[in-house]
């Protein structure tokens, strides 16, 4: 079973209690990034140990899980790293190398917290997937995050309408699109080395 969350830490949480809630023995946390750490390209897959709340709070992920996924991926480049959380888009430079030093984190996203909250309070394994769509060094505008529906498709409307209320934006929107396709193919090669259940053990 799968849900869509769209950028969304309370959609996120909401479809992981429901999926426990339907018989789910385990979560995974799957989908796209933001670097924290300079040396993380686009593209890279990050398989979490930990995810760092927002309050601080650090929750570690199944190891039994991450080893079999690590290992069902192998030829594959992995990064296991710390993940933080967020409930909104941490999109700026300065911002996201504060983030780094006070968490440790390579990257954040503003799921995998909820996801991860969701399997502890249930008592369930979890597993967090993620690949970096925009590194480090480079800006993401904070208006994007409107474009993300529901369902994690984009809304195009969204799009146009903030370019041309932010047109000095384009050329990273367009250096954004080339990053999050790298993330994408990044992720789907993960996915079909792992299989169906990620190697839930």
């Amino acid at each position: 079973m799968a849900r869509c969350s769209g950028a969304s830490s309370a959609r996120a949480l909401a479809h992981a209690r429901a999926l426990i809630a339907e018989g789910c023995h385990g979560l995974v946390s799957f989908g796209i990034a933001g670097g924290l750490h300079p040396d993380l390209a686009a593209g890279t897959v990050i398989v979490a140990d930990r995810v760092i709340a927002p309050d601080g709070r650090a929750i570690q992920t199944s190891e039994p899980w991450r080893q079999g996924f690590v290992a069902a991926c192998r030829g594959a480049s992995i990064t296991i790293a710390a993940i933080a959380g967020s409930e909104r888009i941490v999109g700026g430079m300065a911002e996201k190398r504060a983030l780094a030093a006070t968490t440790g984190a390579a990257a954040v996203d503003m799921e995998s917290h909820a996801v991860a909250a969701a399997a502890a309070e249930a008592g369930v394994p979890v597993l967090v997937v993620r690949a970096v769509a925009d590194t480090a060094t480079r800006r993401l505008p904070e208006w994007v995050v409107t474009c993300v529906a529901a369902d994690g498709s984009r809304r195009w409307g969204a799009v146009v309408a903030g370019v041309l209320r932010n047109p000095g934006d384009l050329g990273v929107l367009m250096a954004l699109a080339g990053d999050s396709a790298r993330a994408i193919e990044a992720l789907r090669g993960v996915a079909g080395r792992a299989g169906p259940l990620f190697s839930l053990p």
